[in-house]
């Protein structure tokens, strides 16, 4: 069991593997353009601009995560002109976990005798 070294995807022993195609992910509200693009590999646009997210978001305020939404575009990556870029708006939210465990079994057992 490994990680590929080009796409980051685990594999599960020996098996093939192909890697998910390269995605351009930039965001020019902030002033990027083609050339600051980040590269990403992964099924679609969708997916390419949630990686974005995932990997600029927690650089600071996780300010996509507080609930502002960042608009992204996104194009496969080529070496020639540019390929139609989808513009993706990104958005994300902070999701509460709670996790419980028994502490003792004696207490169940007393409260039982109370009523």
């Amino acid at each position: 069991m490994s990680f590929c070294e080009k796409c980051g995807v685990f594999k599960f022993r020996a098996e093939k593997h192909r890697c998910p195609p390269r995605w351009m992910v930039w965001e020019p509200q902030q002033g990027e353009e083609r050339e600051d693009a980040g590269i990403y590999h992964a099924a679609d646009a969708e997916s390419a601009a949630e990686k974005w997210a995932d990997e600029t978001d927690n650089c600071g305020d996780y300010t996509i995560l507080q609930g502002e939404a960042a608009r992204v575009l996104v194009a496969k990556e080529s070496d020639g002109p540019l390929v139609d870029p989808v513009e993706i708006e990104v958005t994300g939210e902070s999701v509460a976990q709670y996790m419980a465990k028994t502490v003792s079994r004696a207490a169940i057992a007393d409260e039982g005798e109370k009523t």
